[in-house]
């Protein structure tokens, strides 16, 4: 296992999942604190970042990555909630919904993005959150 992905623990209940599904690939990761530092992650020298999902909502006063990490030079996936920030901090909007999505949902995603090679197009997710993101805008690009 020579490369290394960081993934930023943003208090997920899957975050383990997250990370032995990523070993799984024979691909090294650490799982570090949402608020760890730019430096440490430069340390790290981490081919790649995921943000994990969390309980919390981006209208509360949350814990936040440092957005240093987008000039690292690597990809940055989120994942539910860290998506939600993502899209929120880049200027995105994100709604807070009626009632939750809790549960398992078929989605189709874009085979021809690097981060779904070698997948099929009809994916099996799990939802489990209050708010949703309606509208991306910056550095945020959504590939489902």
């Amino acid at each position: 296992m020579s490369e290394e992905v960081a993934i930023l623990d943003c208090g997920a209940q899957y975050a383990k999942v997250i990370d032995r599904r990523v070993r799984e690939l024979n691909i090294k990761t650490t799982i570090l604190p949402v608020s760890v530092s730019l430096d440490k992650l430069k340390e790290g020298q981490y081919k790649a970042i995921i943000i994990s999902g969390g309980p919390e909502s981006v209208y509360n006063n949350v814990i936040q990555y440092d957005k240093g990490i987008f000039d690292l030079g690597v990809p940055v996936l989120g994942i539910c909630f860290g998506m939600q920030m993502m899209a929120f901090n880049s200027g995105g909007l994100v709604e807070k919904k009626t009632q939750r999505e809790d549960g398992q949902f078929n989605i189709k995603v874009d085979t021809t993005a690097l981060l779904f090679a070698g997948m099929t197009e009809n994916q099996e997710v799990l939802l489990t959150h209050g708010d949703s993101v309606v509208q991306v805008v910056g550095l945020v690009i959504v590939v489902l």
